[in-house]
């Protein structure tokens, strides 16, 4: 595999020599230079557009003088021979091949490209990078294509910019920064492999992204991160922590398959699409605190850790209609069914709520009546305290009837029986009401009496199931 230093696109771009790290004045001449030489390669139209996006630019955007091309050319010239290379048959910086072509050579050493602009495809394929990479800043306005590409040092992509499609297909990292990096169109990484830490936090997905397959092997950084698009994790694996904190996912999530070896973070999240965590695997503790705007997380087939908390998650609204419900409902039971099995009993109750709230729409409104009365009378076995109000509410107001019967000196007597009548279930009506008090009450009277009774059964019942959910006993 030829060195680098024998392609005359690397001399281009390292024109007054090779910088090392630090040397910021030799970087940024050379940086000066490709950016001038390469904004000849565009219109007007689309520097002025740059320049308005990266005012740091400005200088660089500047069109060349018939001066500065023939300098250029000169020192272009002077250092191709530095590199002891034939010459490149009509290559010269009036007669630039169409793709920036990078592709199969190894870098021995720091690869800077810090700041460089790419105005047409740029193919790096196959080359290996024993050293640093750093293309943080850069802007890619070509389709670009790093895939199986090594990069056996440190790698940045801090802040670039991809407006086509990129690559990094079955790449390999060590450790790399993709902090901020903007992703116009579609970004492919699918069979890459990360052996060190990886950091993509605040960056923007605004395509498709494919992370297929990727192996993080110490640990990634997705934090506050915006996919806007499809976003795939299928049968990625994540041996060390994985940090989605605050990201935002516009459109469908898919970790179908993914393993979290040492769990992930989704705390602060928001799912504005489906997420489907399908045959998932979470073997460390893991926080779902996200907010599921469009519908439930599908966990069918996934085994998940028993420090896997729910606490302070956000649910979607009530389905809205009958094909929405009916997976609602069987992604809800999902995880009521996981919950059971890792004895999380609070996270249960939560599930079974909301899949309570789903078969209401499942069920249509006559059939999903009684379930709404579940809800509305203990939320769904949770609520001691809607059941005890209803019980005072059945005791004193349902006394009135009888106090405007017996007289209105009679309140004692008509609440005393209207208190009988709401317990009646344990029989204390002819212990503390006279028997022919009740046999002399008018027949409206005494249908409500027994309508008092039944009411005061079911909130009595609905008291015991919220507290025997609340004391977790079964």
């Amino acid at each position: 595999m030829p060195e680098a230093n024998q392609n005359p696109w690397y001399h281009l771009a390292t024109l007054y020599g090779e910088p090392a790290i630090g040397d910021e004045d030799l970087q940024s001449k050379n940086r000066t230079a490709w950016n001038r030489i390469m904004a000849s390669r565009l219109g007007e139209e689309e520097r002025a557009k740059l320049a308005a996006e990266r005012p740091d630019l400005v200088e660089s955007l500047k069109p060349c003088s018939p001066n500065e091309w023939r300098y250029y050319n000169q020192t272009f010239r002077e250092r191709r021979a530095e590199g002891n290379m034939v010459p490149y048959l009509g290559f010269n910086l009036t007669n630039l091949a169409d793709a920036i072509d990078l592709s199969d050579l190894t870098f021995e050493t720091a690869a800077i490209f810090s700041g460089f602009i790419f105005p047409t495809e740029a193919n790096f394929r196959k080359s290996i990078f024993n050293k640093e990479a750093i293309f943080s800043d850069a802007i890619f306005m070509g389709e670009v294509n790093f895939s199986e590409v090594d990069f056996q040092q440190e790698v940045s992509f801090g802040s670039s910019i991809f407006s086509r499609q990129v690559s990094f297909k079955d790449a390999t990292f060590s450790r790399a920064h993709f902090d901020r990096a903007v992703f116009k169109d579609i970004a492919t990484f699918s069979g890459a492999v990360f052996n060190d830490y990886v950091w993509f936090k605040r960056g923007t997905f605004l395509e498709i992204a494919s992370f297929r397959g990727v192996k993080f092997a110490d640990g990634c950084e997705f934090s506050r991160a915006t996919f806007s698009g499809t976003v795939y994790f299928s049968k990625a694996e994540f041996s060390g922590r994985a940090y989605f904190a605050n990201t935002t996912f516009y459109d469908r999530a898919r970790f179908d398959k993914t393993m979290f070896k040492d769990g992930a973070d989704f705390e602060d999240a928001t799912f504005g699409g489906s997420a489907s965590f399908v045959d998932a695997s979470l073997e460390g503790t893991s926080s779902f605190a996200a907010t599921f705007e469009a519908e439930p997380p599908q966990f069918f087939g996934a085994k998940l850790h028993e420090g896997t908390s729910w606490y302070g998650a956000k649910w979607p609204t009530r389905p809205r209609n009958e094909r929405y419900a009916v997976e609602f409902v069987h992604a809800y039971e999902r995880l009521k069914l996981e919950m059971d099995k890792l004895k999380k009993h609070e996270d249960e109750l939560g599930f079974f709520v909301l899949e309570m709230r789903s078969r209401q729409v499942l069920y249509g409104p006559w059939s999903g009546f009684f379930l709404y009365i579940y809800g509305f009378l203990s939320d769904y076995g949770r609520s001691y305290a809607k059941p005890t109000l209803a019980l005072i509410l059945t005791v004193f107001p349902g006394g009135v009837p009888y106090w405007m019967y017996l007289g209105p000196f009679k309140l004692k007597k008509a609440v005393g029986l209207s208190l009988a009548n709401t317990f009646g279930v344990f029989g204390f009506r002819k212990d503390f009401v006279p028997t022919h008090l009740v046999e002399g009450l008018p027949g409206l009277l005494k249908i409500f009496a027994a309508a008092q009774t039944v009411v005061g059964a079911a909130l009595i019942f609905l008291f015991g199931l919220a507290l025997r959910n609340r004391l977790r006993m079964k």
